[in-house]
């Protein structure tokens, strides 16, 4: 079987898109016996500062830090693939492009989580 069907049927199984870059680099993890987290990518066509919620579907709701592609560039400079850097925390998260120099950074709007459970 040959490496296309094989991502392909990796890529259902794991519900992923086959047009997205995290499903090929999820793929090359798990071949590799590497865990993965298979995280979307996000479009801003504006000019308003990256929300939370995008940071959430960026990091796949990790914390640390990631280089995913930039929102803001567009996709089709290819430099940008990994230019977007975001260090994230649970309550904020820095983030700066290499490529065009956007930075900025945005707070949880939640505050931090409880991880307590009121019975």
């Amino acid at each position: 079987m040959g490496y296309w069907k094989k991502f392909q049927m990796f890529c259902q199984e794991h519900r992923l898109r086959t047009d997205k870059q995290s499903s090929h680099d999820a793929y090359e993890a798990d071949c590799r016996g590497l865990s993965f987290q298979a995280c979307d990518t996000v479009e801003i066509n504006d000019e308003h500062q990256v929300s939370w919620n995008e940071i959430t579907i960026m990091t796949g709701g990790r914390s640390g830090i990631r280089d995913t592609r930039c929102p803001y560039c567009g996709w089709d400079k290819e430099k940008s693939n990994q230019s977007f850097r975001i260090d994230c925390t649970l309550i904020r998260a820095e983030w700066r492009c290499f490529y065009c120099g956007v930075n900025g950074v945005t707070v949880n709007p939640e505050g931090v989580p409880s991880t307590q459970n009121h019975s």
